[in-house]
């Protein structure tokens, strides 16, 4: 099992406690996770109860987006409460058996909790949040109902972002290579602004041209909201980069 596996059932277990009884957790020979619900098909489940939970889980999302973000303890209890849903809907974790609709309604919320916990400056939370959509972002576009890829880009651009804050530059790499194979071929970095503005500011640390890194990070040079939400943290990666270099260069200073 991968350690991002494990973070996800770690956290799945934290989150959920003794509701999991109901989840039988199978390791495959290939030492691939998956989750299951009993029954293990969603053509079993009684369609009151998945239209019922959806339902539920639709109008969260909606109180989420008008949110004023005012009462943060508000928001954490309703995105438990919209986590509770997908896990009796069996859709915290992607199956095959995973209606298109569903994926999209599991994605959705996710993601709106990881946009959420950066505007709420909680870096932790939306970590937790990427890893367990990192297996949705695994799954082909036409998995999903109306065959898009959803706020993927965005997400991924400020975990990479979160990343060069944090001075994690072997972990920012690894994550742009993985997006580089993937679209090999295709060219959909060079036109994505969300990817393209952490790997800017990364080549800007490197060949020391930090006027240009504070400019963009200035809020009317950052690609959404989001993103600056890092102008501050941004400020002091770029300060305490100065501050290494010098001892490098000058280790008596």
């Amino acid at each position: 099992m991968s350690p991002s596996e494990m973070a996800r059932l770690l956290y799945i277990y934290s989150t959920f406690g003794t509701t999991l009884n109901k989840i039988h957790v199978i390791l495959h020979p290939k030492d691939k996770l998956r989750t299951t619900l009993s029954p293990t098909t969603y053509d079993k489940i009684q369609p009151q109860r998945v239209d019922m939970s959806t339902s539920i889980l639709t109008s969260i999302l909606s109180q989420l987006r008008n949110n004023s973000l005012s009462n943060p303890q508000e928001v954490s209890s309703l995105l438990t409460k919209a986590k509770r849903q997908l896990l009796n809907l069996s859709a915290l974790l992607p199956s095959p058996s995973t209606p298109p609709q569903l994926l999209s309604l599991a994605r959705q919320t996710l993601e709106t909790g990881a946009l959420l916990s950066i505007r709420l400056h909680e870096p932790d939370a939306f970590t937790r949040y990427y890893q367990q959509l990192l297996p949705f972002y695994e799954l082909r576009e036409s998995s999903f109902e109306g065959n898009n890829s959803g706020q993927r880009s965005k997400v991924t651009g400020l975990y990479l972002l979160l990343l060069l804050t944090k001075g994690d530059y072997a972990g920012f790499h690894t994550v742009l290579e993985g997006l580089e194979v993937e679209n090999e071929g295709k060219g959909g970095l060079q036109a994505n602004e969300y990817i393209q503005y952490p790997i800017k500011l990364e080549r800007w640390l490197m060949e020391g041209s930090y006027d240009r890194v504070w400019r963009a990070t200035k809020r009317e040079g950052v690609p959404s909201e989001e993103y600056g939400v890092f102008s501050e943290v941004s400020t002091s990666t770029v300060t305490s980069f100065l501050r290494q270099t010098n001892h490098a260069t000058y280790p008596h200073a």
